[in-house]
This record gives structure tokens, sequence and C-alpha cells, in this order.
């Protein structure tokens, strides 16, 4: 039997800089990309049968190989991500700063990683041979099987399958999202004939924009702490942020109230603990995001009033993260979909919104020319077409 198995796409995780574990989230147009030259690897591929995790992002991979064969994938729950417990959703910068220890067996011990209430390695090796054992039961000996995971899950299982211990898991390198290994299983073993391999990807590559992994170096990729503001002390830094957008977007400060956009932001932090935050590298702010949870631009959704980076800290590729604190703060409150304004001069800001999904929806009229309404879908949607693993 032949068993191709792949590692999800790439996901909001991977690109916010998250911890989503088993937090359910959506796949990246990036992603979606991805899928395409997957979908072209696999063309000419004999595949009877697929599985995934339940999770959407492995679903969804998935399914770009079932789609065209008029094949339904069976769902397991077995073949899901390691869960992390207290650390679901958050930025990894915050696990380093807040559980050091934990962190450093997470990314250099796995074996060692025992954060409470978290999953172990031993744990998901366990599951994770024994829903193996399950799917290949169910096949004949002639049969190409594909099945879906996740990065740490297929790293901690292929670890056992290639007959190491646990300790050894550093010996197996991480796999980029896409990525396919291949494993024979004969006379009841298994052999691994292929290994995250990811030359369909080129310039699609998650890992490739990424440096966590590389060997000698931080085991975290630059990213922001989020804090909100103390508006005693440092609500001349709001303003003066308020301030640089206004004359970055317009080229003067005409019609510029300082005071009525202090109150606003006030006014959004009393609504929610985390509408307002400073975006924070090396212990000092270099941006902020504020969100109106009461505006109604367009129903159930969630809005983003104001978005800054420093000139400095911009093109990094960083500022992505503070569009996943919004998400992971709107998705919390049920929202449907984030929303938000930008003036159609603005074209840097329209570029970003539109990379990372964003759609216009409407228009109106702002204080100086045509405001464009953007919003990003961040609804997951239910597996289907799938079969839950019975």
């Amino acid at each position: 039997m032949k068993i191709f198995w792949i590692r999800h796409c790439e996901a909001e995780g991977n690109l916010y800089r998250r911890c989503h574990g088993q937090y359910n989230g959506l796949v990246t147009e990036n992603g979606k990309a991805q899928l395409s030259a997957l979908q072209k690897r696999f063309e000419n591929t004999k595949i009877d049968a697929i599985y995934s995790s339940d999770l959407y992002r492995a679903w969804r991979t998935a399914n770009a190989l079932a789609e065209p064969r008029g094949l339904i994938v069976t769902t397991h729950k077995g073949l899901r991500e390691i869960f992390l417990g207290p650390w679901e959703d958050m930025p990894w910068v915050e696990t380093k700063r807040g559980w050091p220890e934990d962190d450093a067996a997470f990314s250099l011990r796995p074996w060692e990683f025992a954060l409470k209430s978290a999953e172990t390695i031993d744990e998901i090796v366990e599951r994770g041979v024994s829903a193996l054992r399950e799917i290949v039961l169910r096949h004949k000996s002639e049969d190409s099987i594909a099945i879906v995971s996740h990065g740490m899950f297929t790293r901690a299982l292929m670890t056992r399958i290639s007959g190491l211990s646990v300790k050894e898991i550093n010996t197996l390198p991480h796999g980029d999202n896409t990525s396919v290994s291949v494993l024979n299983y004969e006379n009841n073993k298994y052999s691994i004939e292929l290994y995250a391999d990811n030359s369909h990807l080129g310039e699609l590559s998650t890992l490739a924009q990424q440096s966590w992994w590389r060997e000698g170096t931080d085991t975290v990729d630059p990213g922001f702490l989020f804090r909100t503001p103390d508006f005693k002390t440092e609500s001349k830094r709001v303003e003066a942020y308020r301030r640089d957008a206004w004359f970055s977007i317009y080229g003067d400060l005409v019609g510029y109230e300082a005071g009525s956009l202090l109150n606003m932001a006030r006014e959004q932090q009393a609504g929610h603990p985390r509408a307002v935050v400073f975006a924070v590298e090396d212990g000092e702010p270099v941006g902020i995001l504020q969100l109106d949870v009461e505006a109604n631009l367009k129903p159930g959704t969630g809005h983003i009033s104001f978005f800054y980076l420093e000139p400095r800290c911009r093109g990094k590729g960083m500022g992505v993260q503070l569009l996943g604190h919004a998400v992971s703060v709107y998705r919390e409150l049920g929202r449907s979909e984030v929303v938000l304004r930008v003036a159609d001069s603005n074209e840097h800001a329209l570029y970003f919104y539109k990379k990372h999904g964003f759609k216009q929806f409407g228009i109106e009229d702002g204080h100086k020319g045509q405001l464009l309404l953007l919003s990003l879908d961040i609804t997951v949607p239910p597996n289907e077409p799938s079969v839950q693993w019975r």
C-alpha cells in the first residue's frame, strides 16, 4: 500500500504567527495558491481514498485532491495537530515571554514539552499510530491513499515510523505547507520513501519566508506583543500615530481633530479589553490597532477603525500580525467578517488588504475623497462534503 502523507496548506496561524494547534482557522491566499500547485503535482497520480484531520485547514487541503477525483474526504480527529492548551490562538512571541521554559522545550526539546492541559509529544504519537492503523486496515495492499495532517503531528509520527525515539525528533526537518511524504506499507511494516518534499511549491513556499526553523536562528520569527495603551501616560503617542497617518494620506492636517480621535480610542478601549492595542517590539510600541466592536458598517461584522505601523517596521511582513489580532477578537465575538474603510488614494493599504483577502463591497464619501469599504470573510465553514470517521 502506498500512502501519500501531506501537510495542510498555509493557514492563518502560519501567516499571523499565532499558535494554532487545534484552533480552527482558515487558509490564506498563499495557501490557496499552494493547493493549485499540489493539485498539479498529483494530477496523474492514482489515489483511491483521502483522509484528513477534521480541522478545516487539513480538510480544505484534502478536498483539493478529492474533488477532481470525485472522492469524499473522510475526516478523523486522531489526525489533528497537537493541542496547545492555554497557548491556543496566542502569538508565538507571547509564549516565549510568558512561558520561556515551556516554549524552549516545545521548539528545541519537544520530548520534554509538558505544558499544563496541553498534549505531549508521546500522546500525539500514540493517537497518530492508532489513527494510521485504523485507516490502513480499511484498504487492500494495492490501494493508494492520501492522508492530510499537520506539522508537529507529522514530524512526531514520522519519527516513530522511522524507528527513532522521540528524543531523536530533531533529526527530521520541519515540513513546509503542502509538503509530501510517501510511505509504503507492506507485511505490517511502514517504510518512508520520501519525506517532506516541497518541490512543487517554488516561490509559494511558506518556510522560505520564515526563519524560525533554520538552524542557528531564533525559534520565533520577529513578532509583536500586544498590550493596551495607558491613556494617562501614552495619549501623545496614540495621537501622533493618528496625525502621521492623516498627513501621509492627505498631505496636510486640514480637518484633523486630535481630541475627537483620542476620545474615540478611549471609548473603543472601554468597549472591549482587546479593542485598542499597541504593537510592541523589543519593549517599545511601534504601531497601533483600533477595533470598534460597536460599529455597524455591515451587519454582523467587526470594524477596524485604525491600523498603523511606524515606517521603520513596514515592508517586513509583520503588519499582517495586527490583522491576525483583529481576526482573533472578532471570531471570538462571533462576527462573520472584518470590515474597514480605506481612502482610494491609499495605494499601499489597498494592496496590503487585497493581498490578504479583503474584497470591496461598497464606497462612500470621505473627508477628502472617496473611501472604499472592504471586508474579509473570517467564518470557518463546515467540512462539506466529507464523512466523519466513526
